[in-house]
């Protein structure tokens, strides 16, 4: 098969293999369900390293067709990642709707500061029923603690994402651990990663 040239991030490249160390330690079976899977490369990556989980990415409509390339490219190789479904954050129509099921795990990585701060909101008040009983939530990406910036690089960053969309920016870590707190989903884990990311983990109760 002739491979199109798809779109590269190298960050996806440069963090997948300390986000996986760290997977490793929750995960042993069901189905991940991947929100915002962008150009693919960690669904690829993750769907291989766990050959034991099910990985189901899902991403707005116009970004599915590089997971769907790259799914063609790999297969028959990965048989334990499924094609990518179509979502978006909205009050049109509740995540539960769009993903049709429930899922043992969510994985989403540097999205919620891309959505609005009602759109990342509002995903912390659905995300609780697409996931199972004792489920785990794992969040990356760049926070804010206590309203404050942990580098000038993040504060940077957060201007630049401003620049390009008001609406972005990084979010405050304890506001969204409350929202998922009111959901019945704890806060169980906050791991530092390179480059001022933090990854996030959280269970629901």
């Amino acid at each position: 098969m002739n491979h199109i040239e798809l779109p590269f991030s190298p960050a996806c490249e440069r963090n997948k293999e300390i986000i996986f160390e760290t997977l490793q330690k929750f995960l042993t079976s069901g189905v991940m369900l991947e929100i915002g899977h962008g150009t693919g490369q960690h669904a690829i990556y993750f769907s291989k390293k766990f050959p034991m989980i099910q990985w189901q990415p899902a991403d707005v409509g116009e970004h599915n067709w590089m997971m769907e390339q790259r799914i063609k490219q790999e297969y028959p190789k990965i048989a334990n990642l499924f094609n990518p479904i179509p979502i978006r954050v909205s009050k049109k129509k509740k995540l539960s709707e769009q993903c049709k099921g429930k899922f043992q795990n969510c994985y989403t990585a540097n999205t919620l500061h891309i959505m609005s701060e009602e759109e990342s909101s509002l995903f912390c008040e659905e995300i609780g029923d697409l996931l199972l009983h004792q489920g785990y939530l794992f969040i990356y990406g760049p926070f804010k603690f206590e309203g404050k910036f942990t580098s000038e690089s993040n504060h940077q960053f957060d201007q630049s994402l401003k620049q390009r969309d008001p609406l972005s920016g990084i979010r405050n870590f304890e506001h969204i651990k409350s929202l998922l707190k009111k959901e019945g989903i704890s806060f169980i884990e906050n791991v530092n990663m390179p480059a001022n990311n933090n990854f996030l983990i959280f269970q629901k109760d």
